[in-house]
């Protein structure tokens, strides 16, 4: 009584306002007279319609759903919160529930929320967990810069690309969670990872793990390092899990991690603790881990235990191939011509329409590792300030792959790609109708071999042809 007391005859430290949305009256009184007495500023709305009416008019600097509301759910109000309101704007999301699993934990994460908590709840916790991740977002705000240049390094504007960089804002906000990122070989999984990293509350080290490249034989003593031999005066191995304290351990190419060690990592992860190879002292495990594996779901699940696959898979990241936005191709080379030209003043720093274009016919296997590869060489044989469609031509048909990529029945063929005067000053679908016009007819009107030559699927070439009237 005396604490109420005190409550009532002073003024509260003012804390902000919030909007409480649940369907259940006796909860939001409760709660809206407990966070009132505290210093926040709180309204009501009973169902996901007279929120969304609300934050129409008015900014809040919390918001708290029940999952469970009245023709909707607390998810799908803030993805429509999402699509309405600017990132910068969107308050701290706090969900609770009744019924937590991890599912809905990750779920509540991919929507955007900065905490999740299961009912029954007091407001005196409410008001402990919203003062947390509004001081969690005042903190980061200094760093935000540093981490925004790390996911404005994921270039790109298609919606894919997009899809990620929101992903990484999301997921940087809870720095235990273990991330998957999966993504074909060259989509940039490590890329991701770095960024994650950049915009996590974790201020240690960003320590990288390629699995194929450490010797099976060395695996575990890489991994939890090696207790000092007192026999010997040998000093202690420092492992890579205690190395990255505090920071992100990152492990590439999760597939190649021995079997027999899958067990005894998945301990060390689930106790969030481990010991040196020949000590006794646990050491207390103390980082992020991010996986990346280049193969699908069920490959992935096959190649590592499904106990530790499902333990490091808690939020996952698909890394979009490059044939899923070719969009983007112009923008990528531009960036990776700039970046060449810099260590070498002399290299061309464009591109001709043509040989845009021939870029973007191609399926790319070895996505944008091998673009910039491919850019690389292509300007090393330009004579001119521009790299033409020849160079490029040229330079796929010596990369030519042995086999037919796994993601394509019909696998580009650089012999075949047809070559063309000059076009710097035409349209773009000036270019691409010639392109196109001459495939069709040096394959004597095989649709199939105009396909392959020009790196399209059928379906692709068969409308074009019928856009531009040759079929």
């Amino acid at each position: 009584m005396q604490t109420e007391e005190k409550r009532v005859g002073s003024q509260p430290d003012p804390r902000g306002s919030v909007l409480l949305v649940d369907d259940d009256p006796t909860l939001t009184r409760i709660l809206s007279r407990s966070l009132s007495g505290l210093g926040w500023q709180v309204e009501v709305a009973e169902d996901a319609e007279s929120a969304l009416s609300r934050l129409a008019v008015q900014g809040y600097d919390a918001l708290v759903v029940d999952l469970q509301l009245p023709n909707s759910d607390g998810l799908a109000l803030l993805e429509q919160m999402r699509e309405q309101t600017p990132r910068r704007a969107m308050p701290a999301i706090v969900i609770i529930s009744g019924h937590l699993d991890i599912p809905v934990t990750v779920r509540a994460v991919h929507a955007g929320a900065s905490d999740v908590l299961e009912k029954p709840i007091s407001g005196t916790y409410l008001d402990e967990r919203l003062r947390a991740v509004m001081s969690q977002r005042n903190w980061q705000r200094p760093l935000q810069d540093a981490g925004d240049d790390a996911v404005e390094r994921i270039l790109g504007k298609t919606a894919v690309v997009q899809s990620v960089r929101e992903q990484i804002r999301n997921v940087a906000r809870f720095p235990e969670l273990s991330v998957m990122i999966m993504g074909e070989t060259g989509t940039g999984k490590e890329l991701i990872a770095e960024a994650i990293h950049a915009l996590s509350k974790n201020t240690g080290p960003f320590v990288s793990v390629n699995c194929g490249a450490i010797p099976e034989a060395m695996f575990e003593r890489e991994l939890f390092g090696l207790e000092a031999d007192a026999s010997s005066a040998k000093a202690a191995e420092v492992g890579l899990l205690e190395s990255a304290s505090g920071g992100t351990l990152f492990f590439d190419e999760l597939s190649e991690v021995p079997g027999q060690l899958q067990p005894k990592l998945l301990r060390a992860l689930e106790a969030r603790a481990f010991r040196r190879l020949g000590g006794n002292t646990e050491i207390p495990f103390r980082a992020r881990v991010i996986s990346a594996t280049n193969r699908r779901n069920n490959s992935a699940e096959r190649a590592v235990r499904s106990d530790l696959y499902f333990r490091l898979a808690s939020f996952t990241i698909q890394a979009p191939a490059l044939r899923e936005r070719g969009e983007d191709i112009e923008a990528l080379s531009q960036h990776f011509l700039v970046q060449f030209s810099e260590r070498y003043p002399d290299a061309p720093r464009t591109l001709t329409l043509g040989a845009l274009e021939t870029l973007r016919v191609y399926e790319w296997p070895g996505n944008i590792r091998e673009l910039r590869a491919v850019l690389e060489q292509a300007a090393v044989r330009a004579q001119s300030s521009e790299i033409g469609a020849e160079e490029v031509a040229a330079v796929l048909r010596e990369r030519r792959q042995d086999s037919e990529p796994v993601h394509s029945t019909a696998a580009f063929n650089p012999e075949r790609v047809p070559t063309f005067p000059p076009l710097t000053r035409a349209p773009l679908r000036v270019f691409e109708r010639q392109m196109i016009e001459s495939a069709w007819q040096s394959s004597a009107h095989n649709l199939s071999a105009a396909a392959r030559s020009l790196g399209l699927p059928r379906t692709t070439l068969r409308d074009k042809l019928r856009k531009y009237g040759l079929l």
